[in-house]
């Protein structure tokens, strides 16, 4: 114990020699750690020193308390090694009896619950061992706050849902099984090695089989045609070791199968691959396409073979003609007057013909011959043989007599031959050898030509520009030009003439072009409509302008003007642009077209009567003849220029001019001279009593802007 003042002298000790020495000479450290306790009022430290365990208590004592001006520090060291020891003792013999308390404790409960565990575990091993022998109506019972409770309940779950899954199953390879028997595929399932470990009955009905047994555990093999197996082994042996075995599966392919028989089924045939416990196995589903393929067998022969020969009809030929022999000689044969055999005997009679000449075409000793049937009596006959010699060989057919139902019939037909090179050009070649067809037929029977592909050619054009002409009167597209007829004496614009124009990409197409086109295309009546409208149009518009109007004079085709149709046109245009009868007068040409003059003379007094008049056009050449001018009311006659061009040649030609000039005039009939390019004719027509002139002599054919100019220069007068 020491005592001491706040400048650290030790003021009185247990240890008397330390009195008076200052702290720091009795214990450096102890000095260091009062220092540190200065602030504090009172601590307690323990610490080790050497083998014993000392106790510094450090006890600041007021000033006021010692009725002193200074601080003063009581410091007390105990040594605490013994008490420790004994304490230290007595703790870990406390520690451990109470390990060995607990350890006995529990080793009892471990036992108790031991016993009780076993007994339940050996419940549940009999439980789940009665459930695999069979039992699985076994569940265990479940107890409330049971330390089993929660597996109990567990294992019966385990136990209905092994149960549902079971029902779930059996459920499903039911409907399975009927589902696979129901459909109308067959189903083969085979394993690695080929062998078939399932199958439906359908799949046994379609190879010939009336069960399934006899097919299960057999090979794949006996169901696949001898020339397919080796293919068969090498998509296995492919398919097992996974080279390239995408080829053949989930592909729908057509093949053929083998029946029980040995004869074959063809079929359609889609292979899957699947899997078992790691176990590979292929399903094969299988339909029996027997019917289908007679179906399309039966399409293809009503597609590519002409039913009443049994040739290749032109589908045939495009389809087949890849494989012929190139180049080749092409002939195109038809069989003159096959039509008015039908129309007299029939149109059976006619098939029997046809049928006959194509047995005789089949005798034709022609290399690599190949015969196509395309419609009625035309053929197509392809051979390596030369044109010469194909024709020779045709040749010994025609006039041949072959007897159809007891009655001879020669054989007759016409023939266009040509190269063919190429199998692309078949189309081309069958088109121009048509087109061609029509300029032998036109040579007589029995003609050989060869294509003429300048000819064909034109054909074409023509065509075309038939289908442009129509689209031209559609479009009201034509127009006119107008070339006036003068006075023979006066010399001044009398009339004029309306001529029809057609300008096709700013060229004009000659009416000598374009008119014989539309008669042949029927288009007459249409140009014929547009003339009397536009005519009747263009005359309202000019006496709407105030013009002075000479009479135009139209040309119509005599084919179809007296019809009533047209008369009846006439009429109704003349009315409904109101038009004066007087400006509108109708030339005709070609009146041998002319059936029925009884009606035509008629229709021709109704025109007359109400104020329009008929010409003759082109007098002196076609039909156009003195029995016309002798039957019909005509009241206008125009000598054709050709005419005028060769009777001004000899004093005979001038004679015929004047008598028909001095018959016209008995007659009372005008008369234009058309063509009149000279002042000797004008002079000679003129003294000859010839009433009005028409030609370059006087005018041109002038644009309507032009000849509106011409009427704007007459006088004016009453219309």
């Amino acid at each position: 114990m020491l005592f001491v003042s706040s400048d650290y002298k030790i003021i009185a000790s247990t240890k008397l020699r330390y009195e008076g020495k200052t702290l720091g000479e009795y214990n450096l450290e102890l000095l260091d750690r009062l220092q540190l306790q200065t602030q504090k009022p009172y601590t307690i430290e323990f610490y080790q020193q050497k083998n014993d365990a000392l106790l510094d208590i450090f006890v600041p004592i007021d000033e006021f308390e010692l009725h002193s001006q200074n601080q003063y520090w009581l410091i007390l060291t105990i040594n605490i090694k013994d008490e420790l020891f004994l304490a230290s003792n007595i703790f870990w013999r406390n520690i451990l009896l109470y390990l060995l308390s607990m350890t006995f404790t529990a080793l009892c409960l471990f036992y108790l619950i031991k016993i009780k565990l076993t007994h339940r575990l050996s419940y549940l091993e009999q439980a789940l061992q009665c459930y695999l022998d069979g039992d699985h109506k076994m569940r265990l019972p479940e107890y409330q706050h049971h330390e089993f409770n929660r597996l109990e309940t567990l294992i019966n779950d385990t136990f209905n849902l092994i149960e549902n899954e079971i029902e779930h199953t059996q459920t499903e390879q039911k409907y399975s099984h009927l589902i696979i028997e129901s459909s109308n595929d067959g189903i083969i399932s085979i394993n690695q090695q080929g062998q078939i470990i399932n199958t439906n009955q359908r799949a046994a009905t379609i190879f010939g089989y009336k069960k399934i047994e006899e097919l299960v555990g057999s090979n794949i093999m006996i169901l696949i045609p001898a020339h397919f197996q080796k293919m068969h082994n090498e998509s296995l042996y492919h398919a097992n070791n996974k080279k390239a075995h995408q080829g053949i599966l989930n592909k729908i392919r057509e093949v053929e199968g083998r029946k029980k028989d040995g004869s074959c089924v063809p079929i359609e045939l889609t292979i899957t691959e699947s899997s078992n416990n790691d176990e590979k196995f292929y399903v094969a589903f299988i339909k029996d396409v027997t019917e289908a393929v007679a179906y399309k067998n039966s399409i293809e022969k009503l597609a590519f073979i002409d039913q009443l020969t049994g040739l290749l009809n032109v589908n045939g030929l495009k389809r087949k003609i890849a494989s012929v022999s190139l180049p080749c000689t092409m002939n195109l044969i038809d069989f003159d007057s096959l039509k008015l055999l039908n129309d007299s005997f029939g149109v059976q009679f006619g098939d029997k013909i046809i049928q006959s000449f194509a047995k005789n075409l089949a005798t034709l000793s022609c290399e690599n011959l190949l015969i196509i049937r395309i419609k009625a009596g035309r053929f197509i006959l392809l051979t390596q043989s030369d044109k010469l010699s194909t024709q020779i060989e045709l040749n010994s057919l025609l006039n041949k007599e072959v007897l159809i139902d007891k009655i001879a019939v020669r054989i007759s037909f016409c023939c266009c031959q040509s190269e063919l090179n190429h199998s692309d050009e078949i189309n081309e070649k069958i088109q121009q050898s048509e087109v061609a067809l029509r300029d032998a037929k036109q040579h007589g029977r029995g003609s050989f030509i060869d294509v003429n592909l300048a000819w064909v050619e034109m054909v074409k054009q023509r065509a075309q520009l038939c289908q442009q002409l129509e689209h031209a009167i559609e479009q009201h597209e034509l127009f006119f030009y107008f070339q006036p007829k003068y006075n023979a004496l006066t010399h001044q614009p009398a009339s004029a003439e309306a001529l029809i124009r057609w300008k096709l990409n700013n060229e004009f197409i000659p009416p000598s072009t374009f008119i014989p086109l539309a008669e042949q295309s029927h288009l007459m009546p249409e140009i014929d409509r547009f003339v009397i409208e536009k005519s009747c149009e263009t005359i309202r518009f000019w006496l709407n302008q105030g013009l002075t109007v000479l009479p135009i004079s139209i040309n119509l085709s005599s084919r179809y003007l007296f019809d009533d149709k047209t008369i009846s046109y006439i009429f109704e245009k003349v009315g409904e642009y109101d038009v004066p009868a007087h400006l509108l007068e109708i030339e005709v040409t070609e009146y041998g077209l002319i059936e029925d003059f009884e009606s035509t003379a008629l229709n021709m007094r109704k025109l007359q009567k109400a104020g329009i008049k008929v010409a003759i056009d082109d007098y002196g050449t076609g039909h156009s003849n003195l029995q016309t001018i002798l039957i019909l009311p005509i009241e206008h006659l125009k000598i054709d220029q050709s005419f005028i061009r060769l009777g001004m040649t000899d004093k005979k030609g001038q004679l015929v001019l004047e008598n028909i000039l001095q018959l016209a005039k008995s007659l009372e009939v005008e008369i234009t001279a058309e063509g009149v390019e000279t002042a000797e004719q004008l002079a000679f027509l003129a003294k000859a009593g010839c009433h009005y002139i028409q030609g370059y002599y006087f005018s041109k054919p002038l644009s309507q802007l032009d000849f509106e100019q011409l009427l704007a220069q007459l006088p004016q007068v009453g219309v």
